[in-house]
């Protein structure tokens, strides 16, 4: 079972996170690459929001592909390119991660890959 962790003895999250995820030895990994808001046929939202929303929707198939869901999830790191998009990231995330939430790194960065791109995610899960 995976433990989230979240001690009394530092300062509690600022968000839906927890500051660790603990996981067991027998457990299986899965090591999702960077996913960007493009919805599966090919198009690009120009709104971030449905950006963040594509990223976790193909964040949740991957998942779904190896037998997993949105609780198995071990840690996010997330890339912005707006500082301004926060609230509404934090918004959509918290619809689509599990109860407790994994642990979670959230950075803004200058730019992606291309620049239509407003959004990355990348994860790590783990189930057994």
């Amino acid at each position: 079972m995976l433990r989230r962790l979240t001690p009394a003895t530092i300062h509690p999250p600022f968000a839906n996170y927890c500051h660790a995820t603990l996981v067991p030895a027998s457990a299986r990994w899965l090591y999702v690459s960077g996913q960007l808001g493009i919805r599966p046929d090919g198009t690009i939202p120009e709104r971030f929001e449905d950006q963040a929303e594509a990223c976790f929707d193909n964040l949740a198939r991957i998942l779904a592909e190896a037998g997993m869901r949105a609780a198995d999830l071990v840690r996010l790191n997330s890339y912005l390119i707006d500082p301004a998009d926060l609230g509404t990231y934090m918004r959509v995330r918290d619809r689509h991660v599990g109860d407790p939430p994994p642990a979670s790194t959230l950075v803004v960065v200058q730019a992606l890959a291309r620049p239509q791109f407003r959004i990355e995610i990348e994860a790590t899960a783990a189930t057994y």
